[in-house]
């Protein structure tokens, strides 16, 4: 069985991509690194991850990490006081800065990305 990557610039293919996704970023050295969708820009080389996607966690399973790992989080807002960002931090150290888009959406996309980058490690 053959498998053929195909590579995108973004914004080409986004039709195709959904926020929470992760895909296979081309970068600067040509090898690969995961990242989320929503974090494509334009320009960016990416192509879909082939096979072996996560099932999805429980709320359940977020909020145990949560716990366990000891994060906590900031909402960051604009000059009109309108959510922007999302800051998940463990310690002093800055995990993620998650772009808002309602409350539990956000929460569990930031968690669950966090998760997914200490699995891959």
């Amino acid at each position: 069985m053959e498998n053929k990557i195909r590579l995108h610039t973004y914004p080409d293919g986004k039709d195709l991509l959904i926020d929470n996704q992760i895909v296979n970023l081309v970068t600067t050295h040509g090898s690969f690194r995961d990242t989320y969708a929503c974090e494509l820009e334009s320009g960016d080389v990416y192509c879909q991850r082939i096979g072996n996607q996560r099932p999805p966690r429980t709320i359940e399973d977020l909020f145990n990490f949560i716990a366990y790992s000891e994060l906590s989080m900031d909402w960051s807002r604009d000059d009109d006081y309108k959510i922007t960002t999302l800051e998940v931090w463990r310690g002093a150290t800055l995990l993620v800065e998650y772009p808002f888009n309602g409350f539990m959406e956000t929460l569990t996309d930031a968690i669950n990305y966090i998760m997914d980058m200490e699995e891959d490690v």
